[in-house]
């Protein structure tokens, strides 16, 4: 079932990459960048002047290069979210109709540079809508050290209100999708 549902997330993000050059605003606003903790290279020289010791110091931003996803990324980071969480199965679904939903109705195409921000909100938000005890967002910080509690509060704010809060999935929905899935294997 992961499997069959991180082959069509990487399907999104190929079609993506091939047929829109340029990404749109809203796939901008879930850019991995916007929501990591920001690394520096900071290098320091150190003398002494007549009186007091000198130091000298320039710092400079690191910037990851974007790498392109295979399909076993997808998998992994899928994985390692539903196994380490103990998230129902149901979850892959939801997390998958959340993520088309996205897509639809806001406009935003999965991308190299912001398929794990958008995966990860949509399996935290399917965790919440499908499971009776659901975990707090700094559940998911603690265990899973992807993003600082900031970042996985403004992505969920970001997701919710870019799906106009509507996260509800009817079971007929479920069921259509959990169809086309099976029907993929």
């Amino acid at each position: 079932m992961m499997e069959n549902v991180s082959a069509i997330i990487h399907k999104h993000i190929y079609f993506a990459e091939l047929y829109i050059s340029v990404p749109t605003e809203g796939a901008a606003l879930f850019n991995e960048s916007n929501f990591k903790r920001q690394e520096w290279n900071i290098q320091t020289t150190s003398g002494y002047g007549s009186t007091m010791p000198l130091f000298i110091y320039t710092y400079e931003k690191i910037i990851e290069p974007i790498r392109p996803c295979k399909d076993g990324d997808i998998l992994k980071f899928m994985r390692k979210v539903i196994d380490k969480m103990q998230l129902a199965t149901e979850c892959i679904i939801i997390s998958l109709i959340y993520l088309e939903k996205i897509m639809t109705t806001s406009k935003i195409e999965v991308r190299f540079t912001n398929w794990k921000p958008l995966v990860f909100t949509s399996i935290l938000l399917a965790s919440k809508f499908w499971e009776d005890i659901c975990f707090w967002n700094v559940d998911y910080c603690d265990n899973l050290a992807f993003y600082p509690l900031k970042s996985v509060n403004r992505m969920e704010s970001e997701f919710l209100s870019l799906c106009n809060y509507d996260i509800y999935v009817s079971k007929q929905t479920y069921n259509q999708y959990y169809q086309a899935i099976k029907e993929s294997e």
